[in-house]
């Protein structure tokens, strides 16, 4: 069972001015002024509630708060390195020391101690990649992947927010690992739980 935390935890990151502005479609200073006054301060909230689901949930796992306190560039790194957890068969599979540096300079400087971290969440390689770019690309559309899938299984308040900063998902379907749900907790709980 996930362990859960207050949701007070999340206060900066995905549930900010940023959020706001993004979903509406306006500046954080046109944002800032609507919250501010008091004839669209109501009107402000119950729109941004009914985009984004409606309340976060009064308690949310590990993984959740931690995934939400993310701003969009931390989110877009979170993409890579669980991309690199899905793509660790391919990875490590990599015998040039060249080639694995230049794909951490694509994709994350965690490359090979995420790909390592627990090989039964890779999948297996069907073709090897021509390059370390093309690799990277993978990579990062697996992290996409992933994360898409995890938000299937979230509450709506919750997957809404997070899908708001994520890249939109492959037009390609391709395989994702079975359980995306316990391996985001289990990856947020081990390797980022101290973060």
């Amino acid at each position: 069972m996930p362990q859960s935390i207050s949701n007070k935890v999340v206060v900066q990151g995905i549930g900010d001015l940023t959020l706001a502005s993004h979903v509406l479609g306006i500046s954080e200073q046109m944002v800032q002024d609507l919250d501010a006054c008091v004839y669209t301060h109501n009107l402000l909230h119950s729109s941004l509630a009914e985009r984004l689901g409606g309340k976060l949930p009064s308690s949310l796992t590990v993984s959740q708060s931690y995934i939400l306190r993310q701003k969009a560039d931390e989110l877009s790194v979170l993409v890579l390195r669980i991309g690199c957890v899905v793509q660790a068969h391919a990875i490590l599979g990599l015998v040039d020391g060249g080639t694995v540096r230049d794909l951490a300079q694509l994709t994350t400087p965690y490359l090979m101690q995420d790909a390592a971290w627990k090989p039964a969440f890779s999948i297996v390689a069907d073709i090897p990649y021509a390059s370390p770019v093309a690799l990277a690309e993978e990579i990062k559309l697996s992290g996409c992947r992933v994360l898409h899938a995890w938000c299937e299984a979230q509450p709506t308040s919750v997957a809404l927010r997070v899908r708001c900063f994520l890249p939109d998902p492959p037009a390609v379907s391709s395989y994702v690992p079975m359980d995306t749900v316990h391996m985001v907790d289990v990856f947020v709980g081990e390797r980022l739980g101290d973060d």
